[in-house]
């Protein structure tokens, strides 16, 4: 979650030295509710964290795409470069929703694919500044929608075991 609130905030200020409007707040957004999950994470006697070797690699692969941009200064990079570090990031978040999808919330990944397309609606021009965040954001938290969501679908039933010899 850290990993997921950081790399966010970083593409929010490469958006706003590129002078991306109001579509940016979107961005600022989410990287704050994850920090604040984060955040309140450290209250709760029940929070467990559990990291495992993909949780090391993506955060290590992650936190070398951020170096890089710091590299380059460039705000182009800095935002495809997030989405590269966001994307690392989410890869444990994925596995965990093929696995456990009872353990997130569909509604989360709804609000943010919503937020996501309503951002989208509003670009004036075709840019990777306005438009590459919040496609990202939108592809993710569509596919985490679909894992999360996989619980709430009726059990399959094998044709073959329910019939009675």
């Amino acid at each position: 979650l850290l990993l997921w609130s950081l790399i966010p905030l970083i593409a929010f200020f490469a958006q706003i030295s590129s002078h991306v409007g109001l579509q940016a707040v979107q961005t600022l957004a989410a990287g704050i509710f994850p920090f604040l999950i984060f955040s309140v994470s450290f209250l709760s006697h029940n929070a467990r964290w559990k990291l495992g070797a993909l949780d090391f690699v993506c955060g290590i692969l992650s936190v070398a795409a951020l170096v890089t941009w710091a590299m380059t200064r460039q705000a182009t990079y800095a935002i495809l470069l997030s989405i590269i570090a966001d994307g690392l990031a989410a890869v444990p978040t994925i596995a965990k929703s093929v696995r456990a999808p009872e353990t997130e919330i569909p509604l989360t990944s709804m609000c943010a694919a919503a937020s996501a397309a309503a951002t989208l609606l509003t670009i004036p021009h075709l840019d990777v500044a306005y438009t590459a965040y919040p496609s990202y954001l939108l592809i993710v938290s569509l596919l985490l929608l679909i894992l999360t969501s996989r619980r709430y679908l009726p059990a399959r039933t094998d044709p073959k075991r329910s019939r009675r010899s």
